[in-house]
Parts: C-alpha cells; structure tokens; sequence
C-alpha cells in the first residue's frame, strides 16, 4: 500500500537537489566558518551563498538574514530581542499578540506576561481574522510591538499583514510576523514592510533544525545570546553547515518554481475538496473560503473524535494530524480551534490537512477514498452497526 503524505504543514520531505547540497557540504564545507585557514573560508562561502539564496526567496537583502535554529527560535528571539532593547524607552512598555499565533510566540508573551509586562491579545473572528479596528484599539503611544503571523498553521487564514503592519508603525511600534507556512507560498511579506520575519527551513524542503529570523535593517534589537560572536554578534553558536546549506537549497528550489508550485497547491486543494464534497458526508470546513492558503484545509467530522479518525487514516496509509505538530502530541483542543469560537468537543473533532507541491492528482483522490472509508467505518462503530 503505497502511503500518501498530507501532513506539510507539520514537516516536508527533504526534495533531492537538498540532500545533494546538503551531502556536498559535508564533504566540501566541514570547517569552521569564522575560522582563518582555507578550510573556514570554504565553509564561509558556503553559508554565505546559503544566506543569498533565503533572501533571494524571501526578496530583502542578504545583511538581514539572522540564521538560527527553527522558527520556534526566530519567533521568541523576535520577541525578546524587542522587549530587551526597547523596553527602557517606555514606561509601561505594551506588547500586542494574537491569540492564534504559534505556540512559540504565546507561550514567550504568556511568561512576559507573568513577569508583569502589559500584553494585549487580539482576538480573531470567526474565520481567524485579525481586524484591523480590533488592533486600532489596543494600540497605544507604549507598544513596542506587535506580533501577528501571516498564515495560520492549523487553518490556513492568511492575515491583511500590509494593514495591520501600517497601523502599527503609526505608533511607532516593531511588527514581527511569522511567515513560516507562508513562506514561497504567498507573496513575500517584505512586501509588507514589517520590521521582523520568522521563516523555517523544512516547511519547505529543506532540513530540519534550521529558521531564519529577517530584521529589517536600522532598527534597535538585541542579540539572542549575550556575547556572541556569530552571525555579525547577533546569535552565538558555531554554525550547522549541513543544515544552512540545505536551508539556501530548498530557497533557490522554491524560488526557481514558485509559480509553478503555486498554481500545482492551488489546483490540489481544488480537487481535494471537490471529491471530498462528491464522497464524504457530513463534514464542516473550518478553513475560511477566501483569503486562505492554498497548503492548508481543516475539516472538522461532527461526533467522531479526531484521535480515532487519525488512526484510521494512518492504518490505511494516509498521513494527516489534528493540529498544529507542536502541541499534537498533549490530547488537548487547539488553543487556536477555541479561539476562534468552536468548543471542546467541536476541536477535538477536527482534523488538519496539509498539502505538498509533489502530490499528484491521483494520491489526492485516492486518499480522499480512504478518508471516506476510515469516516464511513468510525460512525458504523459509532452507531454499533457492523
């Protein structure tokens, strides 16, 4: 039974011309890239045509690129490196935080918070919208920053960031957004001018274990580890090569096909709801209809609880979560699923499907017939039929 994968939103498949830059660089790029002798210089190279590649995709400039280890990291160190030089400047220093951001970026406010620090939460709407009149009326002369990401990664909701960016800048506040779903798959959000972007190697790709934190050149922020002397005195640590480099790969893939890319997710997803609608009863699409990315639908299956249904999926050869793959392993419902207004039982109900560039027409429309199976089977059990 052949296995078909429609979990990208958790982690990607590294693609070949990754593996190969990856292999290559363990051979070539070895040393140690602040070293003097030829071999430093080699691996410098290296990480320095890497960097070019992700401001290439990412469309800013080489000198704006941070490489760290994961999203995860970009977003807190997007986050502490404001609070850390900015917050001197205010008096009551004001940070302004989505509800449905990453778990990386709630759970960092939710200890400044703690601390004392006034941390606002913006609450979305039905579909996972941020307003822009909701953001006008927490910002104040104090804020030093907000934080909204562009794409949801559990529903897909891509956030107006060139408004809700704008309006920020007004009180002259820092704009982060996590771009990491979003990342060759919507337009750049440099475009937007925020002033920080987190961005993550193997959404893309790419290996694991490497992000990417864009700081917008000119503005006042803190390194992430104090003393360093990596990354122009940003980030201390030597750096992983191997990883960086497939990072710099899995960029000039994306951005040498990303029309391409583009239209193949976009036509995917078309078709994966199209037969699901034509096979599938019974079933709620909590993604919003516009404005959403074309990588990302979440289905919720009222009265069958998503545990089971994941199992089914996986016996029958179809991969798929229930939420966002840092907090899937605690059977709790998603934090982002409450927030925009479903109940516990209503979240734990509801399944995340996530969509590559190199599924085929033909994997799509297979797995949506094992999904109705597993779907057909799970309320047989439940009604004690067969």
């Amino acid at each position: 039974m052949n296995r078909i994968y429609l979990d990208h939103a958790a982690t990607t498949p590294l693609h070949s011309s990754v593996i190969e830059a990856i292999n290559r660089s363990i051979r070539e790029a070895w040393g140690n890239p602040s070293s003097l002798h030829f071999e430093g210089r080699t691996a410098r190279k290296y990480r320095e045509q890497a960097r070019e590649q992700v401001a290439a995709l990412l469309q800013c400039s080489p000198e704006e690129i941070y490489f760290t280890s994961s999203g995860s990291e970009s977003d807190q160190w997007a986050i502490q490196g404001t609070i850390s030089i900015v917050q001197k400047e205010k008096k009551q220093p004001r940070i302004i935080v989505g509800e449905i951001e990453h778990s990386a970026v709630r759970n960092i406010c939710k200890k400044f918070q703690s601390w004392g620090f006034d941390v606002q939460w913006l609450k979305p709407d039905k579909w996972g919208r941020y307003q822009v009149d909701g953001l006008a009326q927490l910002l104040n002369s104090d804020t030093i920053l907000v934080s909204l990401m562009y794409c949801n990664n559990e529903i897909g909701t891509i956030q107006e960031i060139e408004k809700l960016c704008e309006l920020s800048h007004r009180v002259g506040a820092l704009f982060h957004t996590d771009a990491v779903q979003a990342l060759g798959k919507l337009p750049s959000p440099i475009l937007y001018k925020p002033d920080l972007v987190s961005i993550s190697a193997h959404k893309i790709n790419g290996p694991k274990g490497v992000g990417a934190l864009y700081i917008r050149s000119g503005i006042k922020f803190s390194p992430w580890i104090a003393e360093a002397s990596q990354e122009k005195g940003m980030h201390a640590g030597t750096e992983a090569m191997p990883a960086i480099v497939g990072f710099g790969a899995a960029c000039e893939l994306w951005n040498t096909h990303q029309n391409e890319f583009q239209n193949h997710l976009r036509n995917i997803k078309s078709v994966f709801l199209k037969e699901l609608q034509k096979n599938c009863e019974d079933y709620e699409i909590i993604s919003p209809n516009e404005n959403c990315s074309d990588t990302i639908v979440n289905i919720r299956f009222p009265e069958l609880e998503a545990e089971a249904l994941l199992l089914g999926f996986d016996l029958a050869g179809v991969a798929a979560s229930a939420g966002s793959a840092c907090a899937s392993g605690a059977l709790k419902p998603s934090p982002v699923l409450l927030s925009i207004g479903l109940s516990e039982k209503e979240a734990n109900e509801c399944i995340r499907f996530s969509f590559g560039p190199f599924l085929t027409e033909e994997e799509i429309i297979q797995a949506v017939q094992r999904i109705t199976q597993i779907v057909n089977k799970q309320r047989k059990i439940q009604k004690g039929i067969g």
